[in-house]
């Protein structure tokens, strides 16, 4: 008893004292928050524990705010969870805006000896819009794309030190919109219609997890399923999909099977050679 009431006071104290330190001592100011280069950050404000980040992207139309806020109750259960929130303003485009919760357990945590940084995490209630803006800052390389990527309570719980996506949650749908993309060096232009899926838990032998974006016909266009035991995923472009953007069909095949699958082990995302 004794011992557990010495470790609440000195919880007590580090909270108390870190609630006062500037953000500005842990974030640095006209830094890129990647090595690629997508955003510097502009501006600091706040604490460690509730503040914002004003970034601003490769082209300086778009700015980008980052709100955080932890919850500091949950120290005393040697968790870490913060909220946070993204804003993005755009010259050109509509506004986007993200919200969601992060816990991360501290206890198992400690005194770690592997590449990962924690050894679990849990992302609840992602609810909000991406704007293509705000996709490129995470994935550049992807192809400019006119449409909101919409998400709907979307919960997941992966366990970085085995690998594994231990549950997942949520409804994401985008919407229509124009896509532009080079085919043979030449710019091409091309409109989908609008997708929207459930992930569901399927539970067979081969597939643990998995989302499929339908139209409004009910057809696949993009896939993703987990394996059974959720050590890896595989991403999923339908015939539909391909077809748009200027594969030729196939021969010999009817309906709207599956034309490409790329194939992602989490635990080689986490910790790459």
């Amino acid at each position: 008893m004794r011992a557990a009431a010495v470790a609440l006071v000195l919880i007590t104290m580090l909270v108390v004292l870190a609630a006062k330190v500037p953000a500005t001592l842990v974030i640095p100011e006209n830094h890129y928050l990647t090595q690629k280069r997508v955003a510097a950050i502009q501006a600091v404000r706040g604490t460690v524990w509730d503040g914002q980040m004003l970034l601003a992207g490769r082209q300086k139309k778009n700015r980008y705010l980052l709100e955080w806020s932890v919850q500091k109750s949950c120290l005393l259960m040697m968790d870490f969870c913060v909220d946070v929130k993204i804003k993005s303003f755009h010259q050109t485009s509509r506004p986007g805006e993200l919200n969601a919760s992060l816990n991360v357990p501290l206890a198992a945590s400690l005194f770690r000896q592997t590449c990962a940084p924690f050894s679990s995490f849990e992302l609840e209630h992602l609810n909000g819009v991406l704007t293509p803006q705000m996709i490129q800052l995470v994935v550049p390389e992807l192809v400019d794309s006119e449409s909101d990527l919409v998400l709907n309570d979307v919960n997941l719980i992966v366990d970085l030190d085995k690998g594994l996506l231990e549950s997942a949650s949520g409804q994401i749908s985008m919407d229509a919109g124009a896509v532009k993309f080079m085919n043979n060096r030449q710019l091409m232009r091309q409109n989908l219609s609008a997708l929207s899926g459930t992930i569901d838990h399927v539970n067979t032998a081969e597939t643990g997890y998995q989302l499929q974006l339908r139209d409004s016909r009910n057809r696949n266009y993009l896939g993703i399923q987990t394996s059974a035991t959720g050590e890896g995923f595989n991403f999923i472009v339908y015939d539909l999909f391909a077809r748009a953007f200027g594969a030729p069909p196939l021969r010999g095949q009817s309906g709207n099977p599956p034309r490409f699958e790329i194939s992602q082990k989490i635990g080689d995302m986490i910790c790459s050679q």
